[in-house]
């Protein structure tokens, strides 16, 4: 942001006012100071932009005056320990100086803007494929769980007909309760993983 503070005559000890000469400077040259702060901000974490240096700064700023003063430099000054920069020019220059901080200051904080947005994006991103991992890590130990539960019931059924079966495999009517009913789980097992696939594919 631009700011335009009081200026004091070094000698005099007295602030001086609009048009009052520096320096012995003709009428006409003036002193504006312009904060740097916002220009000189570091990007936020994870940013791939980085702030602007002084040294950017006050060569786009050098540039754009010389081309105002038919090639003459104008006197530029920063003040490192506050981020201020010190312009002495016309009032057109000042106007000038400040209407390119301005610029510059609405296009880094466009870039902070892009970075953070950029930085916010691949962050949910990497929350979601994290949360679908998780997801799939879950799904895939319940199918396997599922197969394996199957197996067991097979397993345990096999024993069953073994044991309590004749020659052909037939259970005696007081088995058949025991019978269904592992077949019954055998059934659930094969449902939770036929469910558990189709959602391992869907995702």
């Amino acid at each position: 942001s631009f700011v335009l503070s009081e200026v004091w005559d070094a000698q005099s000890s007295q602030p001086m006012v609009p048009g009052q000469s520096l320096f012995g400077d003709p009428p006409t040259a003036l002193v504006g100071t312009y904060s740097l702060a916002s220009l000189l901000t570091a990007p936020a974490e994870g940013s791939a932009s980085k702030a602007m240096s002084v040294e950017q700064v006050t060569q786009a700023l050098e540039a754009v005056l010389k081309l105002s003063s038919n090639g003459k430099q104008v006197p530029i000054l920063v003040h490192p320990e506050t981020n201020l920069l010190v312009v002495q020019g016309t009032d057109d220059q000042l106007k000038l100086a400040r209407e390119v901080i301005e610029q510059l200051t609405i296009d880094a904080e466009a870039r902070r803007k892009a970075d953070a947005a950029r930085v916010n994006k691949e962050r949910a991103e990497k929350a979601a494929a994290e949360q679908r991992d998780h997801k799939l890590r879950e799904l895939e130990k319940f199918r396997q769980e599922a197969v394996e539960r199957r197996k067991m019931v097979q397993s345990a059924m096999a024993d069953f007909v073994n044991t309590f079966g004749d020659s052909n495999g037939q259970v005696p009517a007081s088995g058949q309760q025991a019978v269904s009913e592992l077949t019954a789980a055998k059934e659930q097992a094969e449902s939770d993983a036929r469910a558990a696939e189709a959602m391992i594919r869907s995702i």
